[in-house]
């Protein structure tokens, strides 16, 4: 039923659509596995490697029907799923902290490495006070509409300078003059925080995040900054803890990252690119308005 994976793409060969989407089978795939699961009227558990589906729509249609059939579900980001003590500095954002503005560095390619930008930052961003409201709007821009978006204050260029200085590998130099076409995607959430992934072309190899934020407790905003924990060669150490969440969930039936997290980032991607295919017009996000609290047990 499942062909083995050949070729240069680790998933095997698959075309991209319009958008620059990849077209993974996800949800054929999942709908096969999930179809045997009725028949036999039993459940395991399902892990679905990075997006939950190609789109918003594949993406929600398998997040409910894995809800309906209580199959535990996992999906998500190798680059997330590392613990504090793998950052760079060690940062721990404890649930609550009020996060003002945040930007994320990111390597190329957009859609690919964009969608671990997003996991990045949201399993930051889930953390701030209040929980998880929702996302409100996207915005994908490119080149100079990028770098126009920061001088009129749509993002902070200190934020991502801070980032990029906690990346060991980074090009030094001039951001905007390395990666003239560097992308940016702006989020802006439900409760009126905004954050901002960026990826300057190829001046980092790293994922980075920088915040301002005011912690518990602390009545003054601090700006904190790291470099999510990742391995540099074959085979990349930092799989090892995406691999433990997977087998731990095997082992007890219970999801160690939530996999509502990545509804809701395979859908910001989704119209992120639909932004992008549209020459970087903002899109309102009606079906992002997901709310959900963090997992306390989760070390993040």
């Amino acid at each position: 039923m499942f062909p083995r994976a050949t070729g240069r793409h680790e998933h095997g060969e698959y075309p991209l659509n319009a958008r620059g989407q990849r077209l993974y089978p996800r949800r054929a795939w999942f709908d096969a596995v999930a179809d045997v699961f009725e028949e036999l009227g039993s459940v395991v558990p399902v892990f679905i490697d990075k997006h939950l589906g190609v789109g918003w729509e594949d993406a929600r249609a398998i997040f409910d029907r894995a809800a309906r059939l209580g199959i535990p579900l996992m999906a998500g980001s190798s680059v997330s799923t590392a613990p504090v003590s793998w950052r760079s500095p060690r940062v721990d954002i404890p649930i609550g902290t009020q996060i003002h503005r945040a930007v994320v560095v990111s390597p190329p390619p957009l859609e690919a490495y964009g969608f671990h930008a997003l996991e990045a930052l949201q399993c930051i961003m889930e953390r701030r006070h209040g929980g998880e409201s929702g996302i409100a709007s996207v915005q994908c821009l490119v080149g100079e509409d990028a770098w126009n978006a920061m001088d009129r204050g749509a993002w902070e260029r200190s934020l991502m300078q801070a980032a990029l200085q906690v990346c060991d590998r980074a090009t030094p130099g001039d951001a905007r003059s390395l990666a003239p076409d560097a992308s940016a995607f702006l989020i802006n959430y439900r409760d009126g925080t905004r954050a901002m992934a960026m990826i300057p072309e190829t001046v980092t190899p790293q994922w980075a995040i920088a915040a301002d934020v005011t912690l518990p407790g602390a009545d003054t905003v601090s700006r904190i900054a790291f470099r999510f924990g990742m391995g540099t060669q074959e085979p990349f150490s930092h799989f090892a803890w995406l691999i433990e969440g997977v087998q731990d969930m095997i082992e007890t039936g219970v999801p160690t990252v939530p996999a509502i997290r990545t509804l809701l980032t395979t859908g910001a991607l989704d119209f992120l690119m639909a932004s992008h295919e549209a020459g970087g017009v903002p899109i309102d996000t009606p079906q992002l308005h997901i709310s959900y609290a963090p997992s306390a047990t989760v070390e993040r």
